[in-house]
């Protein structure tokens, strides 16, 4: 770290920071990444609690989180409230700053962020020795950055074995995994959270990891919680299965997770994509070609990892290319959607 304050000062005044506080292990597949921050407790908003420890083998940890928090480290000029994107750029707009916008720049192999809009944040992530910074003067942003470093660590780090991220939703059912892909306000998150009240097993939202494993592409849980609003709760329908769970006073994802029984150390075969897309009147499901489907899903592969595509990358591709894809029209009713998806299930994977 000293030498990156050393190398860039010409570039970005930084804060004084502390040099001890606490540290806890997130464990990923046998490896561990430190996260260390003055508030510890927000890290069982972002992972789940079976993957968290205080300590752990020195030789599996792959790289470091530092999180320095400090309400005073930044003007109070707004709160997430009074954000709408694109509309800082009006004078009349009370985040906007003459000259001001969010920056982005990389010098040999360090990426640095400095975000002003939506959130008021400087991060640093060196992609040789997989350690990530972040400087914050918002409690919910000690969340975000937390996972936003947690992924790009390992990230990067699967990526060089073979292992790579996409931006989805996944769920599985007796072995099999179904992926869906899509941007934001697309319906995805609250569709992941309807298909685990009926009974699929969550692989995780946002974020999953897979490869190629022959002619087949294997998926992989992470330990994080998935990323998911609060008002998608109000978009998943009772079932039998759920009825002591209250989805209209539940407080986060970490305690709807608490709630249901689930094992995310599990990995599945995928078995389908779909992309969901709202506003029909009826829900159906219709294939699409891969050359349909290409550039979203090569879009969800870049989204967390910026990889490089390579040889190895491009031969994993293929087979994710290959894998049978639908589009998931979908009405505004979700017990509809699910039932469509379990026909589905039941038709194409019955033995």
């Amino acid at each position: 770290m000293t030498d990156i304050f050393e190398k860039y000062k010409d570039y970005i005044i930084f804060t004084s920071i502390k040099q001890e506080i606490p540290v806890t292990y997130f464990k990923h597949n046998k490896l561990y990444i430190g996260i260390h921050t003055n508030k510890t407790e927000y890290l069982r908003y972002v992972c789940d609690a079976r993957f968290l420890y205080k300590n752990c083998p020195e030789d599996k940890i792959i790289g470091n989180i530092f999180l320095y928090f400090d309400e005073n480290m930044f003007a109070k000029r707004y709160d997430y409230q009074t954000y709408n994107d694109g509309e800082y750029v009006l004078k009349s707009h009370p985040m906007y700053i003459e000259g001001v916008n969010n920056t982005f720049f990389e010098i040999d192999g360090t990426e640095i962020h400095i975000y002003h809009y939506p959130r008021e944040v400087v991060n640093i992530f060196h992609k040789k020795s997989l350690q990530f910074y972040s400087f914050i003067s918002s409690k919910k942003d000690v969340i975000g950055e937390a996972l936003f470093g947690i992924k790009k660590i390992l990230s990067r780090y699967n990526y060089f074995n073979g292992v790579y991220s996409i931006h989805g939703a996944a769920v599985a059912k007796k072995g099999k995994g179904l992926l869906f892909l899509s941007g934001g306000h697309a319906g995805k998150s609250s569709l992941f959270i309807n298909l685990i009240a009926s009974k699929y097993m969550p692989l995780n939202d946002d974020i999953v990891f897979w490869t190629r494993i022959g002619t087949e592409i294997k998926l992989f849980a992470c330990g994080t919680f998935p990323q998911i609003r609060k008002d998608a709760f109000k978009k998943v329908k009772q079932v039998d299965s759920i009825q002591h769970i209250d989805f209209n006073n539940l407080c986060s994802v970490s305690e709807f997770m608490s709630k249901i029984s689930y094992n995310i150390d599990t990995d599945v075969i995928l078995s389908a994509i779909f992309i969901p897309e709202m506003g029909y009147d009826q829900t159906s499901i219709i294939e699409v070609t891969s050359e349909e489907s290409l550039r979203k899903k090569l879009r969800a592969c870049m989204a967390h990892g910026n990889y490089e595509v390579d040889e190895k990358f491009l031969e994993n591709f293929k087979i994710l290319i290959n894998c049978p894809t639908y589009r998931l029209c979908m009405s505004n009713n979700y017990n509809d959607i699910c039932k469509a998806i379990d026909n589905f299930f039941e038709t194409s994977f019955q033995k």
